[in-house]
């Protein structure tokens, strides 16, 4: 894991200043303990820097992620990335309702990498995996919808719907047919 001030260091040693907006971010990634989008630091910045735009959150947090301090990882539900402090590599669950992000205790892909066979030449540095699905409490309102709608159908009336059924075929052929004309003749017609 790396400390803020080994973070502020690389980032010196890469020609970067250290401003206070800089540090800021660094502060509050490292000290969040969950991975966070771009509005949600800028939020959480301007009260301290008024001034200081999205456009300059999202330069900071890619600097990071560049230099190893941060990992980034796009969430569909919010249709955003995030960024979260590198304590350990670590995969998540996103939830594509409510956007909850689960840090995954164990690597699901790190036992299948090692009977993986890589293409000639290759070798594996790093990889990310990333599950989506539904939270315990978005699943219990999918549930409930379902159930909601699957009781809402059993009370409409069946018998106007057997009868559009049953008339859907016979009225496809008719509507096939041209008026007043047999198949068999249209089959003679185009033999002469």
């Amino acid at each position: 894991m790396m400390k803020v001030e080994e973070v502020l260091r690389k980032l010196r040693s890469r020609g970067g200043r250290i401003t206070p907006q800089r540090r800021a971010v660094v502060g509050l990634l490292a000290g969040a303990g969950r991975a966070q989008s771009v509005p949600e630091l800028h939020s959480a910045l301007r009260q301290t820097f008024p001034d200081m735009s999205a456009d300059t959150v999202y330069r900071i947090a890619e600097c990071l992620v560049e230099i190893g301090a941060v990992e980034v990882f796009h969430d569909p539900s919010q249709r955003a990335d995030r960024y979260e402090w590198v304590d350990r590599r670590h995969h998540h669950f996103v939830c594509l309702n409510c956007g909850e992000v689960v840090c995954l205790p164990e690597c699901p892909v790190d036992k299948a990498a090692e009977s993986m066979q890589l293409p000639e030449g290759f070798t594996v540095v790093r990889h990310e995996y990333q599950a989506f699905g539904y939270c315990k409490t978005c699943q219990g309102a999918r549930s409930a919808k379902v159930a909601d709608s699957a009781e809402a159908s059993d009370v409409q009336e069946r018998p106007s719907s057997l009868k559009s059924e049953a008339a859907g075929p016979k009225s496809r052929r008719a509507a096939r047919k041209a008026p007043g004309v047999e198949r068999n003749d249209v089959r003679r017609s185009s033999v002469q």
